[in-house]
């Protein structure tokens, strides 16, 4: 259910890693048009390929990105986003003709070391559209809510399975969630108020190791494999060792 990485701190990587994926968080289109170097079709060879149809309107303005289009008209530029990116991978030279984007015999190179391509993780929880998009064209999908809204959602991206022909199976439920672990009652209680300002207003997974084990297995239950999470308190290293040490392993 949780992907781990685990790393000593101050220690190489290379020497104290068993198993790790990189992977940028979120790449999304310009609303000029124009790729930001970190969201470029063509940057992710070995790493998690994820796409997003836009969701903030002040990374817009703090990224100098133009209008911040509509929804919809974010929702087709992550559709076409997403081709273009497919078409770069298994169809060079690649000639694309869309409403926002245009290749003519591009060739990326050199080419992902993965095949049949880098996996593509769309995230977001609409249920008309955004699933839809994960169906046709992702090998992860990526959700937010409650066990209980995310076992809906996870239900509503199977009938777009079907309908689109694709097994449900094939492609890996994920959560994205924010994350405080305490080591007892009082060390979790005094964390919410010292860390309030970053919880979430949709909420978080606080509490004690066993407690957010607890959480977690509702996740499971629903149909979640995957665990993408955010901690506000990630400079401290001993949460991190607790969640590592005490958390991952019962869910393993």
């Amino acid at each position: 259910m949780l992907h781990h990485a685990r790393r000593d701190c101050g220690a190489d990587p290379a020497d104290s890693t068993r198993s790790a994926g990189a992977g940028c968080a979120v790449p999304q289109p310009g609303a000029d048009g124009q790729d930001g170097d970190h969201a470029r079709p063509d940057q992710p060879r070995t790493v998690d390929s994820r796409a997003r149809r836009g969701l903030a309107q002040r990374e817009y303005e703090a990224y100098g990105w133009g209008e911040f289009e509509p929804g919809p008209v974010r929702v087709r530029r992550l559709d076409e986003a997403t081709r273009v990116i497919l078409a770069l991978w298994n169809e060079p030279p690649a000639s694309f003709d869309g409403e926002f984007y245009s290749l003519d015999q591009v060739r990326d190179l050199p080419p992902p070391v993965q095949r049949p391509h880098p996996p593509i993780l769309i995230g977001g929880s609409g249920e008309k559209v955004t699933l839809r998009l994960v169906a046709r064209y992702a090998q992860m999908c990526n959700v937010s809510g409650s066990p209980e809204s995310v076992g809906r959602l996870f239900g509503i991206l199977r009938e777009h399975c079907e309908r689109v022909g694709r097994p449900y199976d094939e492609i890996t439920r994920s959560i994205y969630t924010t994350v405080i672990v305490g080591r007892d009652e009082a060390d979790v209680a005094a964390k919410r108020e010292r860390l309030g300002a970053f919880i979430p207003a949709r909420g978080a997974l606080i509490g004690t190791p066993s407690e957010l084990i607890d959480m977690f297995a509702e996740y499971a239950q629903a149909g979640c494999q995957y665990v993408i999470f955010r901690t506000p308190d990630w400079l401290d290293v001993e949460p991190i060792q607790l969640f590592s040490e005490q958390v991952i392993p019962a869910l393993s």
